[in-house]
């Protein structure tokens, strides 16, 4: 499904395998659009600046007004594997893979004033380029 997402989040490394944090952003779906709060796991597979990584955010998207009579936001994750490319810094330069997930259910009508119902469910590949700090 084609769309556009933008996310802010802020982490806590407990351990180079563990770092919990929490974000907001703002993602796109065809006709819906979804503002997610999620929490955030991280963790990084090597001790080294380069190093592979992996990404989970787990939350509840909350749908923003759209054309359609009733709409209610749902379950929002997101999955992916990265890499954190070598940085003499404190910044480091990132790139991973993963997947937006997001459930939603709404209501609309037609020209005959007839109500349907619809359950959503929005699967996107997704492919992030970042700075982390």
């Amino acid at each position: 499904v084609p769309g556009f997402g933008h996310h802010y989040q802020c982490n806590y490394h407990l351990h180079r395998l563990l770092g919990i944090g929490a974000g907001v952003g703002i993602n796109t779906f065809i006709d819906l659009s979804f503002i997610p709060l999620y929490a955030n796991l991280k963790g990084y597979f090597m001790k080294t600046s380069a190093s592979l990584y992996y990404d989970l955010n787990i939350g509840y998207g909350f749908v923003l007004p759209s054309y359609h009579l009733d709409s209610q936001g749902g379950l929002y994750l997101r999955p992916a594997l990265g890499v954190r490319f070598p940085s003499t810094r404190a910044a480091h330069l990132f790139l991973d893979f993963g997947f937006n997930v997001q459930f939603a259910t709404a209501q609309t009508m037609d020209w005959n004033n007839n109500i349907s119902s619809y359950k959503y469910v929005f699967l996107r590949s997704s492919l992030r380029f970042g700075i982390s700090f």
